[in-house]
C-alpha cells in the first residue's frame, strides 16, 4: 500500500469518485421510482375511467371512454 502523499491523494480521489458514483446511482433510482409512481397513477386513473364507463354502459348509457 502506498502511504506517500500522492498515494493518499489518489486513494482519497478514488473514494470521492466512488461516493459520487453511488450518489448518482441513488439519484437515478429515485427518479425511476418517481416515474414508476406516475405510471401507476396514470394507470389507476385510466382503470377508474374504464370502470365508470363500464358502469354507465351497463346501466343503459352510451359507452364514453376518454383516453
Amino acid at each position: 500500500m502506498d502511504i506517500s502523499v500522492s498515494g493518499l491523494a489518489e486513494m482519497a480521489l478514488q473514494a470521492k469518485s466512488a461516493m459520487l458514483h453511488q450518489e448518482l446511482s441513488v439519484a437515478m433510482v429515485k427518479q425511476n421510482l418517481q416515474m414508476d409512481q406516475a405510471i401507476v397513477q396514470m394507470l389507476t386513473q385510466a382503470t377508474d375511467q374504464v370502470a365508470a364507463a363500464t358502469r354507465s354502459a351497463s346501466s343503459g348509457h352510451a359507452l364514453d371512454i376518454l383516453v
